[in-house]
C-alpha cells in the first residue's frame, strides 16, 4: 500500500473504507473507529500525488511559528490540568507512598477496575468483582457496591449522618473532600483523617486477592484490616506510644467519639 486511495474505492462519487484492522475493536475503540469513519466520509479523492499538509497553517505548509503556538497551547493545557489536580487530598496526607501513589491514579481515574481494563482492550466480565451484581468501575467499587456500602456504615458508625451521603457522590474525590473534619483527642484526630484513605486501600486489596488468589471477600475480616491500617500509619506519631492496638478494637466507637483519654 502507497497511497491513502489503497485504502478505499469510489462509487458514484462516494467513498467506501476498507481498514483493514487486524482485529475488532473493543467497545472504546468502537467509539473512536465511529469518529474516525465520519472524518472520512468528508474525504474526496482526486487525481494526484498523495502529500502532507499542515493543519496550522493555511498553505498547508509547515512552520517553526506554528509549531512553537501549538507547543505553548499543549503546555498552558496541561498547567491547567495540574492546578485542578487535588494536591493536598493524595501528597499532604500522612500515609505510606504506595497508598499515596494509588490513590493519585484513583484520582486521575486510571485504577485498574474492569471497566478501564476493558477500556484499554481487555475481554473481560464487566460484573464488579466484590458484589457481582452491577458493573465494576471506580466509584462502584469503592463507594456503591453492596458490600463497600455495609463496610462504610459500620466504620462510620459513630458519625451516623454522614452515612447517607455517600450514595450520591460522584467521585472518590468528592468523597474525600465531603469527608469532615474530626474534633476531640488527637488521635481520634488523626485516625479519622486517615480512615478514608484506609477503607477504600483495603476494599482494593481484598478485591485483588479475590480475582488473583481466590479468597474470599469477609466483611468483618476487612473491617478488622482497616483498623490495622490505620494503626500502622500512626507508627510515625510519637502520641501513640499511649496507646494499644488492642484498646483501639474494643473501644472504636469511644475513640470515633472522642470520648477517651490517653
Amino acid at each position: 500500500m502507497k497511497r491513502v486511495s489503497d485504502l478505499g474505492s469510489t462509487i458514484d462519487q462516494n467513498v467506501t473504507w476498507n481498514l483493514r484492522l487486524r482485529r475488532y475493536c473493543n467497545e472504546a475503540e468502537a467509539i473512536q473507529m465511529e469518529g474516525l469513519m465520519a472524518l472520512l466520509n468528508n474525504v474526496v479523492f482526486e487525481e494526484g500525488v498523495d502529500f502532507w499538509s499542515w493543519e496550522r497553517e493555511r498553505g498547508g505548509q509547515f512552520t517553526v511559528k506554528s509549531m512553537f503556538n501549538r507547543l505553548q497551547d499543549l503546555e498552558l493545557r496541561s498547567v491547567a490540568i495540574l492546578r485542578q489536580f487535588p494536591f493536598k487530598l493524595v501528597w499532604k496526607i500522612d500515609v505510606p507512598l504506595k497508598v499515596k501513589l494509588f490513590f493519585w491514579t484513583t484520582l486521575m481515574g486510571r485504577t485498574l477496575t474492569v471497566d478501564n481494563l476493558n477500556h484499554r482492550g481487555q475481554q473481560i466480565s464487566p460484573l464488579c468483582q466484590v458484589c457481582n451484581s452491577l458493573n465494576e468501575s471506580i466509584v462502584h467499587l469503592f463507594l456503591h457496591c453492596s458490600v463497600a456500602l455495609e463496610i462504610w456504615k459500620i466504620i462510620t458508625s459513630a458519625t451516623p449522618e454522614l452515612y447517607p451521603s455517600i450514595v450520591i457522590m460522584d467521585s472518590i474525590e468528592e468523597w474525600l473532600v465531603a469527608w469532615p473534619r474530626k474534633q476531640g483527642p488527637e488521635i481520634t484526630v488523626r485516625i479519622w483523617q486517615v480512615l478514608p484513605y484506609a477503607t477504600i486501600w483495603t476494599i482494593w486489596k481484598n478485591r485483588n486477592e479475590k480475582i488473583f488468589r481466590n479468597k474470599d471477600i469477609v466483611k468483618d475480616k476487612i473491617i478488622k484490616e482497616i483498623k490495622a491500617s490505620v494503626w500502622y500509619w500512626l507508627g510515625s506519631w510519637i502520641g501513640r506510644r499511649r496507646y494499644r492496638y488492642q484498646e483501639l478494637l474494643m473501644s472504636w466507637d469511644n475513640i470515633m467519639k472522642g470520648e477517651i483519654h490517653s
